[in-house]
């Protein structure tokens, strides 16, 4: 019992020193972050607008990627930084009988474009944690995430 409670906090203990890492290394390329640079960030999401959201669906029609459980560490007009969970469709024998892999990630969302008057996080990579990888093999993929149109924000 007490092995498990010391790998419970040792890995608690480097989640904890990996975030740390990702929003020092990401304040000194970019400099601090403020609220009031926050408040008017957002990203689509299968084009609904979001602000720092838990959850992002990567493939709108069966949402068979998205990303899970997310936790942002830092989110401004500069980019945002965060770690959560990929999930993939195997999609065998078919995507409805399908199972879905969970792999632990980073995630990067950058490239900010002003649309109606609110700016969005347009690009997101996703890199495996602990130099993993993900379900195709690759150690990260790279992700656009369009504005959404008008008529989705008007129909907020």
């Amino acid at each position: 019992m007490l092995k498990k409670y010391k790998v419970s906090i040792l890995v608690i203990s480097l989640f904890a020193a990996t975030v740390l890492f990702t929003v020092i290394t990401y304040e000194s390329k970019v400099g601090p972050t403020s609220t009031t640079k926050s408040s008017n960030v957002w990203v689509s999401d299968c084009e609904i607008p979001e602000q720092r959201p838990d959850s992002l669906t990567l493939t709108c029609a069966d949402a068979g990627m998205r990303l899970e459980d997310l936790i942002w560490a830092v989110w401004d007009v500069n980019g945002a930084v965060g770690y959560g969970t990929y999930l993939e469709n195997n999609c065998q024998p078919s995507c409805a009988e399908g199972t879905y892999s969970r792999t632990p990630v980073y995630v990067t969302l950058g490239e900010i474009t002003e649309f109606n008057g609110r700016n969005f996080l347009n690009s997101l990579v996703i890199t495996a944690d602990q130099e993993g990888e993900l379900p195709g093999g690759q150690p990260s993929i790279s992700w656009d995430l369009p504005a959404p149109s008008e008529d989705d924000l008007l129909s907020e």
